[in-house]
């Protein structure tokens, strides 16, 4: 069961607020323009469905990682890595660690922003980060940071990324 995050002071919230880059009313799934000179970010969205609330009346932990898989699919194919390049490269990203930390509850009925960005780049892995916003507001509600290792199907060990993706992950990589 989900507990809820402890409540905060109105100055907590708002240092926690980062508004999104794109106005409202874009495709499902798009990058954002960058700013300061950072690259651009890639933005999923995610409604969040009745059956996704535990009996507290928030989002259940397990559905924050499901939502994260779904942005970095669409994250890796918008910069040409989908999963048919992964399965011809023998290369599939598989998570090795994550890190979740809850800031602000999300209900049924929430339209949820995930701006995912690369942090680190290696040889055989990467790490993203991804910052869940509430929509209606820009609240950041969870920041979850997941490393994944490229593995090859048969044999189930780790492989060099292709240069193709670690290019492209480097390309949009900002510092942690």
């Amino acid at each position: 069961m989900s507990i809820p995050p402890e409540p905060q002071t109105e100055s907590q919230r708002e240092s926690q607020i980062q508004p999104l880059s794109e106005p409202q009313g874009e495709p499902p799934t798009q990058p954002a323009s960058g700013s300061r000179g950072e690259p651009a970010a890639f933005t999923h969205h995610v409604e969040v469905h009745f059956y996704e609330v535990d009996q507290v009346g928030v989002v259940f932990n397990a559905w924050y990682l499901a939502w994260c898989d779904d942005a970095r699919l669409a994250y890796l194919a918008s910069r040409g890595y989908g999963l048919e390049q992964a399965r011809a490269a023998d290369a599939l990203p598989l998570v090795r660690h994550a890190d979740i930390e809850w800031l602000a509850s999300l209900s049924a009925g929430d339209r949820a922003d995930i701006v995912v960005r690369p942090v680190r780049v290696g040889t055989t892995s990467f790490t993203l980060r991804h910052d869940i916003h509430r929509a209606s507001d820009g609240m950041l509600c969870a920041v979850l940071t997941i490393t994944y290792v490229a593995a090859g199907l048969a044999e189930r060990t780790k492989r060099e990324l292709p240069l193709s993706l670690r290019s492209a992950l480097d390309e949009d990589r900002v510092p942690a």
